[in-house]
C-alpha cells in the first residue's frame, strides 16, 4: 500500500486542471479520513494546498517560456513543445514579460541578449570569430560585405545561443536572437543563426589569413570555442583497462602539423592521426581541460560539459 504522502503527490501530478480535481476526496475515501483532515495533511506535506500545487507545476517558469518562445514560431507551436493545455497561458505573457500575445513576447524576447560575465580582450573577440572559422561556422564574403552564419542541432540550442550572445557582445550593431532559424529535415531538427554584415576590419583577417596563421593568433578563449566545435572525449574500458582520448578533429595534414606546434607553446605534446591531433594520457588530458575548460566553466552551456569533464 502506497503510503499517504506517496498517494498524495500521485494524485496531484496527475492532475491538468484546478477545477474539480477530486484529490481531497479521493485520500478521503482511501485512507479513511475526512476530507478535512486530508487537506490539512496535504498542506503539511507540501507546504500548500493541492489548487497552488496542481497550479505551480503546470505553470512553466520564467525560464523556460523564455526559452520556449525563442525556439517556437506559433503559440501552438509552444503549447505542443511544452506539452501543456491553453489554460496556463492565461495571464503568463503579462506576468512574465509584460505584454499580452505571444507575437509581442516573442518581438521582445528576440531583442534581447544575455548579459556573458566575461569581459573578453581585443584579441577574444577576434579569436571567437577565428574559433568559428576552424570550427562550425561558415563565412560569406562578398566584395564590401561580410558575413557569418553558425549551425547547431536540437541538443546544442543553448550552445548556439551562448556564442550569439559572445558574438553580439564582441560586436553590438549584428543581430541577436531574433536570427536564430529553426530547421526541420528528416526528422532532424536543427538551428542556425546569420549575422548578416558584419564591417569590420577582422572580417578582413579572417578573409585574407590562412588558418594556420589564424591558430597562431588565436587566444586561450578561442581555442576553447574550437575545442567545443570540434572536440572530443572519450573513455573506453578494454581487457580490464581504461583508456581515455582527447581530439580535436583536422581534416588537412598542414593544419594537423601547425597546430601540434602552437600546442607545443602551451606545453602539450600532441599525437597525429589522419583526421585529428589527440592526447591519450590521462594526466596530459587532466592538464589540458584545467588549462583552456575550467578557467571558463562557468560560461559554458550545460549541453557542452560533456567535453569537459573526464569521468573514470
Amino acid at each position: 500500500m502506497e503510503s499517504f504522502y506517496e498517494r498524495a503527490k500521485e494524485l496531484a501530478d496527475k492532475c491538468t486542471t484546478v477545477k474539480d480535481n477530486k484529490v481531497y476526496s479521493t485520500l478521503s475515501k482511501e485512507f479513511g479520513i475526512s476530507e478535512e483532515i486530508a487537506s490539512d495533511r496535504f498542506k503539511s506535506f507540501f507546504q500548500k494546498g493541492v489548487r497552488d500545487y496542481i497550479i505551480d507545476k503546470n505553470t512553466p517558469s520564467k525560464e523556460v517560456m523564455r526559452d520556449a518562445i525563442i525556439r517556437c514560431d506559433s503559440q501552438e507551436e509552444l503549447l505542443k513543445f511544452l506539452g501543456i493545455p491553453k489554460m496556463w497561458l492565461k495571464g503568463i505573457y503579462d506576468k512574465y514579460f509584460n505584454v499580452s500575445t505571444f507575437h509581442k513576447a516573442k518581438l521582445k524576447l528576440t531583442n534581447e541578449f544575455d548579459a556573458i560575465p566575461y569581459n573578453p580582450t581585443i584579441e577574444d573577440n577576434l579569436s571567437i570569430l577565428i574559433s568559428q572559422k576552424l570550427g562550425d561556422g561558415s563565412f560569406e564574403f562578398y566584395d564590401n560585405r561580410s558575413s557569418l552564419k553558425i549551425e547547431h542541432g536540437y541538443k546544442q540550442y543553448d550552445y548556439l545561443k551562448f556564442k550569439i550572445n559572445l558574438l553580439k557582445k564582441a560586436f553590438p550593431t549584428i543581430p541577436g536572437l531574433e536570427s536564430i532559424h529553426k530547421r526541420v529535415y528528416n526528422g532532424y531538427t536543427s538551428y542556425s543563426y546569420r549575422t548578416n554584415n558584419i564591417r569590420n576590419r577582422y572580417m578582413e583577417i579572417i578573409k585574407n589569413t590562412p588558418s594556420e596563421e589564424l591558430l597562431e593568433m588565436c587566444t586561450p578563449f578561442g581555442i576553447l570555442l574550437w575545442y567545443l566545435d570540434d572536440g572530443s572525449l572519450t573513455v573506453s574500458k578494454s581487457q580490464g583497462r581504461i583508456n581515455s582520448k582527447m581530439k580535436i578533429a583536422i581534416y588537412s595534414k598542414n593544419m594537423r602539423d601547425k597546430s601540434i606546434e602552437v600546442f607545443k607553446t602551451y606545453g602539450f605534446d600532441f599525437y597525429q592521426d589522419d583526421d585529428s591531433i589527440y592526447l591519450s594520457s590521462k594526466l596530459e588530458i587532466m592538464k589540458f581541460l584545467n588549462s583552456f575548460v575550467k578557467p571558463y566553466i562557468h560560461l559554458i552551456p550545460e549541453c557542452m560539459h560533456y567535453k569537459c569533464n573526464l569521468k573514470i
